[in-house]
């Protein structure tokens, strides 16, 4: 959970971020045999940045712990 604090539209660097994220999506959507043709053309410019304020994590792996908020454990 967390608060959306800015807007902005992406911008050429982000857009550099977006392409190196996109070919590691598409190469590990591949390892589970979908087609790199398909995954390549996934649309991701135009973009919008989100600038948040993160306050709570929740897991979200199946099990006993599934749905409980994350507590951080203090560093020592």
């Amino acid at each position: 959970m967390g608060t959306v604090r800015a807007t902005r539209a992406g911008g050429a660097e982000d857009r550099a971020i977006q392409e190196r994220y996109l070919a590691g999506f598409v190469e590990q959507l591949y390892c589970v045999h979908v087609p790199r043709a398909l995954t390549r053309r996934l649309h991701y410019f135009p973009s919008t940045a989100l600038e948040l304020e993160i306050t709570d994590v929740f897991m979200q792996t199946p099990g006993p712990g599934a749905g409980r908020r994350f507590e951080q454990t203090p560093r020592p």
